[in-house]
């Protein structure tokens, strides 16, 4: 069975051996939901499955149609007919640290999607932290995810955000690989630091603090037997959180 985001149980098995884009984000210090005490929790702690929210759910049930929009006005941009596929889009980064799930590959061209929607499900917009469009002018947190997918394909050389607002027809924007050289050898340098620092060592980051969601979501064993087979540090971690 897939959950809403297209993931099997064994690619969320999997997705715990590696920093996802999403997760790269967050250790960068830019995701406005997560911090990087998270990312450790969810990759060195049990956690019970993230249950999805309304907002969250109508997203990934809008992103098929999204990327048929994008598939058109692409077509226009490009003056050439393109397709995208799904195929090929779950890369591992050659670090063996980072991977990331694209939404979409254009088919025959070193370019991708990004399907996002801000206020599905309401009227009330703000879009403060999104500027011109086509540009790439869009919040630090998803620019970070979009040069993570980037870290990750280096066949790439572009990835198209189509953002979907409210009411409003979608709007592109679009991130080039040349443009953030540096930021994406700095996200790969300081995602793998975080993994050999306290993902290996089980340590966690003593400059970061677990959101609130998240500590919900803490597994804490409740028989003996369990707690024992635990390290003391772990689980004195657990208390404390």
């Amino acid at each position: 069975m897939r959950n809403v985001a297209g993931l099997t149980a064994h690619d969320i098995r999997s997705r715990l051996d590696r920093i996802t884009a999403t997760d790269a984000t967050a250790v960068m210090g830019t995701s406005p939901w997560r911090s990087k005490y998270d990312v450790y929790l969810e990759k060195c702690v049990g956690l019970t499955p993230q249950e999805p929210s309304p907002a969250m759910l109508w997203g990934q049930l809008m992103e098929p149609p999204l990327l048929l929009f994008a598939e058109h006005v692409l077509s226009q941009y490009h003056r050439r007919e393109i397709q995208l596929t799904k195929t090929g889009c779950r890369r591992r980064h050659s670090n063996g640290v980072m991977s990331c799930t694209l939404d979409a590959r254009v088919v025959g061209m070193a370019e991708a999607v990004e399907a996002k929607t801000h206020a599905s499900i309401h009227g009330n917009v703000n879009l403060d932290d999104w500027g011109t469009p086509w540009t790439d002018e869009i919040p630090a947190w998803y620019r970070d995810q979009v040069l993570a997918q980037l870290a990750c394909c280096p066949d790439l050389e572009r990835v198209w955000v189509v953002l979907s607002v409210g009411r409003m027809i979608p709007t592109f924007y679009c991130v080039d690989r040349s443009a953030h050289l540096a930021r994406i050898a700095e996200i790969e340098n300081t995602v793998c630091d975080f993994w050999d620092q306290h993902i290996i060592t089980n340590i966690p980051p003593g400059d970061s603090t677990p959101t609130l969601d998240v500590t919900r979501r803490i597994n804490v064993p409740t028989q003996d037997e369990m707690a024992v087979a635990l390290p003391d540090r772990l689980i004195e971690k657990r208390q404390k959180v």
